[in-house]
């Protein structure tokens, strides 16, 4: 059966706008940060690419509609690729400058070669961006925090295979050309358009879901209840506020300690039970720190795997006695954690009258006793060593 262009182009945007609807809405209501509003711009672009394809469909002498979906298309794949590196945590500023320039580039390109090629214009320089850019946003999806995350591996073969897929295309394009059979029967508009839609789908469910994965864990809607004044601070910014109260605190000789909550074997868990009983079990330290910690603190990120505690305490005594509550905390929210899977534990405390005022030396010192008390378990509370 032969599909008409007009046809193929309308199926393939009425699945893709429906997809990225369902997306946005959904990024929407958990006011998501920057992935998920990194991938809302790849879904935004996609959408412009089949509304520029439709147009082109429709009215084929419509040389600007094919420029704007060639070039929507880069920023598309480009988009999940920046979304990628957002959620591993990675810059974005010079590969967002870098998606821009290939997108104007394979716009520009495509209005060159029209008058050559037709339809075809620019054709090579979208297939080769789109398979570099898939291939980069493959890699992120297979490191980083999203390789902890069991559901970025559909992601990820989603983008090998998009990839792989315009490798080929490229080669066939160049070697046989648009109109041969063997371009027709393997890599014609119809067959690439079957490919997008079943991996938008694919790619819709795996971002929706990391997304509501991601939520929960950094205190979105879904995210475990507790009774805590202030969140959990991002690691940049847990580190600046503790270098001003350490300052503050030298100035006016007070006692600042820092606690490190460090859990071990987690990965070795999402491994054995899954993401999901992992996400439970970090969705329950986390509330447990806030829930345990003193009602005036700095609450934040230190790494992948471990939350720091910092306060201003009025005696080692104190600090001690604070650092145990929070022990208690934790061990209470994962008794109420099913699935037979619990990590390691460990609270290290640092003082600025043994280990100084510089925050660098209190994260070292306390995230040292941290991972001694998740290891051997011989005491609830480590107090750091001088350093």
């Amino acid at each position: 059966m032969i599909v008409d262009p007009f046809t193929v182009a309308a199926f393939t945007a009425l699945v893709i706008v429906v997809s990225a609807t369902l997306f946005l809405i959904d990024t929407v209501r958990r006011h998501d940060a920057a992935p998920g509003q990194l991938w809302s711009l790849g879904y935004l672009a996609a959408v412009l690419t089949t509304v520029s394809y439709l147009v082109w469909a429709w009215q084929p002498e419509t040389w600007w509609a094919v420029s704007a979906g060639n070039a929507a298309y880069i920023v598309a794949t480009g988009g999940m690729w920046l979304g990628c590196r957002a959620f591993n945590r990675k810059p974005v500023g010079l590969a967002g400058i870098f998606v821009a320039a290939t997108s104007v580039l394979v716009g520009a390109a495509t209005s060159w070669e029209w008058e050559d090629l037709g339809d075809w214009a620019g054709a090579v320089w979208m297939f080769a961006a789109l398979m570099v850019l898939a291939g980069m946003a493959a890699v992120e999806c297979f490191t980083g925090e999203l390789h902890r995350a069991r559901v970025a591996r559909p992601l990820g073969i989603v983008f090998c295979v998009q990839s792989a897929y315009y490798l080929a295309r490229s080669i066939a394009f160049l070697a046989a050309g648009p109109h041969s059979a063997l371009f027709q029967t393997w890599f014609s508009t119809a067959i690439t358009s079957v490919l997008t839609v079943t991996l938008t789908i694919t790619a819709v469910v795996a971002t929706s879901v990391l997304q509501s994965t991601r939520s929960r864990i950094r205190g979105g809607i879904g995210a475990a209840t507790v009774d805590a004044a202030f969140a959990v601070r991002p690691r940049d910014v847990f580190r600046r506020d503790l270098d001003e109260l350490c300052a503050r605190a030298q100035r006016r000789d007070e006692l600042v300690a820092v606690a490190i909550v460090h859990f071990d074997d987690l990965a070795s868990i999402e491994r054995a039970y899954g993401a999901d009983v992992s996400d439970e079990l970090w969705e329950a330290l986390r509330a447990g720190v806030l829930d345990g910690s003193p009602a005036l603190v700095l609450v934040g990120e230190t790494d992948g795997d471990s939350l720091g505690v910092a306060w201003v305490a009025a005696s080692a005594a104190d600090a001690r006695r604070h650092a145990m509550a929070l022990y208690r905390s934790l061990l209470t929210g994962l008794d109420a954690v099913t699935g037979g899977a619990l990590p390691g534990v460990g609270v290290g405390v640092a003082l600025s009258d043994v280990n100084g005022y510089g925050a660098s030396g209190l994260l070292t010192a306390a995230a040292g006793a941290a991972e001694r008390g998740a290891a051997g378990w011989t005491t609830a509370v480590v107090l750091a060593d001088p350093l």
